[in-house]
């Protein structure tokens, strides 16, 4: 059985930075594992339902000030690549996301 084909639209730069996911009521740590353009997965001990809005920063070594990247939470897993206390919050982000340096 070979695995479904990735309907992805863009790629995936899989990596594993520090963020701070930011909303109304909450100001909580947890891991980027992955992004792509369009996209990010991220590890936090913090649930989010589907359809939430969220900011998350992001401090890239050498800047000044962090970058903040809102977006909607479309998926969560209870399993993640770090802990099994944490879940796995997959967020379409509402501007184009790049960790490069320009």
């Amino acid at each position: 059985m070979s695995l479904p084909d990735d309907r992805r639209e863009h790629p995936r730069t899989p990596c594993e930075i520090p963020v701070m996911l930011v909303s109304d009521d909450f100001t909580w740590g947890g891991t980027l594992l992955d992004y792509s353009e369009n996209g990010a997965q991220i590890s936090a001990a913090l649930e989010l339902g589907v359809g939430s809005t969220v900011i998350f920063r992001v401090q890239r070594p050498g800047d000044a000030a962090p970058i903040e990247i809102e977006g909607i939470v479309r998926r969560t897993a209870n399993e993640s690549r770090t802990s099994s206390d944490e879940v796995s919050l997959g967020i379409e982000s509402s501007q184009p996301l790049s960790l490069d340096r320009d």
